[in-house]
């Protein structure tokens, strides 16, 4: 039989403590300083992605050094098809995204950095995937694009790094390989590197051309787009625009150049984005804004939807259609099976 004094059983407890200290990373001041490391970062991510949001919301206007001119690059993406997802630009989840991150941090428990970690690394590979959209698809740099990669590398392995994990263990080596991708494609994402010129004639560049006016329309009109545009003007319907706005480029592009020149267009923005006095009193809440018999319809009509709401009878409603999404690339960007010919 053994007996154990008190001192000894301290020494055993001591000595497994220094063991498991030896194998797990989880110092207090490491912990601290990951915490305020990932507030920091992902209050960059705040402030990227909140600009991004103004921008394609209509609120700021784009500002991006890159190759082609001071716009051109970082406005073919937010003009892409992968800047949105349905009727939310993707930047605004983004802003989501990191303002959780930033609530999370400041939560105490196992189960907040759980939700943490899970989300950065969520975050990581989104990031992951659009850089290579962006790389090889897209073929353009992008410094917001590549700021917001680089951010989520760092948060993923900030959030590593605070996790109770054994020090150079296989999990952890492979969230810090992940995060050196992610952040080396963040890089070659900079307009440091080289890259194509992109387009020149997309909505977002031509907008900076033709402020406070709405840039030049593609499509030309037929007979029947101008019966129509003549019909909504005598019977006081108005649509209310605004030149920043690429929803209400589209809209106008449904017309043509003819018939909007002859449809009931109210330019709504003044060169700094202000809504100007007529539109005020009109109570406008959005563009493009409908109003129609006394009644305010929000967002763009097909012109077979204008027809059977005004009563136009000169043609058939069922003869309208919409533009060749082709003639509308410079607005939204190309569709994914847009590169084949």
């Amino acid at each position: 039989v053994t007996v154990r004094f008190p001192a000894a059983r301290e020494a055993d407890a001591a000595a497994v403590s220094a063991a498991a200290a030896a194998t797990t990373v989880e110092p207090a001041s490491l912990v601290d300083r990951a915490g305020l490391g990932i507030t920091l970062l992902a209050s960059v991510g705040v402030v990227d992605t909140g600009y991004l949001s103004a921008v394609k919301l209509g609120f700021l206007p784009l500002i991006c050094p890159a190759d082609g001119g001071p716009v051109a690059a970082c406005s073919i993406v937010l003009s892409s098809s992968y800047a949105s997802v349905g009727p939310v630009p993707l930047a605004a989840l983004g802003l989501l995204a990191y303002s959780t991150v930033i609530a999370l941090n400041l939560q105490k428990g196992e189960t907040a950095r759980t939700l943490l970690w899970w989300l950065c690394l969520g975050m990581s590979l989104l990031s992951l995937a659009l850089t290579a959209v962006l790389y090889f698809k897209l073929q353009i740099s992008c410094i917001f694009c590549a700021l917001s990669a680089i951010v989520s590398a760092g948060l993923l392995v900030l959030t590593e790094l605070s996790r109770r994990q054994p020090a150079l263990g296989e999990p952890r080596r492979a969230i810090l390989s992940l995060s050196a991708l992610v952040f080396s494609g963040g890089v070659s994402a900079t307009p440091l590197l080289p890259h194509s010129g992109g387009r020149k004639d997309d909505f977002y560049t031509l907008t900076e051309k033709y402020k406070p006016e709405h840039p030049p329309l593609v499509n030309h009109s037929t007979d029947m787009q101008m019966a129509l545009a003549r019909h909504l003007a005598a019977t006081g319907a108005k649509c209310y625009t605004a030149w920043w706005c690429p929803h209400c480029q589209e809209q106008r592009e449904n017309f043509g150049v003819e018939a909007a020149a002859l449809a009931p267009f109210v330019q709504c923005s003044d060169l700094r984005r202000k809504e100007i006095d007529l539109c005020k009193k009109a109570d406008v809440d959005g563009y493009p804004s409908w109003i129609i018999n006394g009644k305010k319809y929000g967002g763009g009509r097909t012109l077979a939807e204008l027809a059977e709401m005004t009563g136009f009878t000169e043609y058939s409603k069922d003869v309208f259609g919409r533009p060749d999404r082709k003639t509308l690339e410079y607005i939204w960007g190309r569709d994914d099976d847009s590169d084949e010919s």
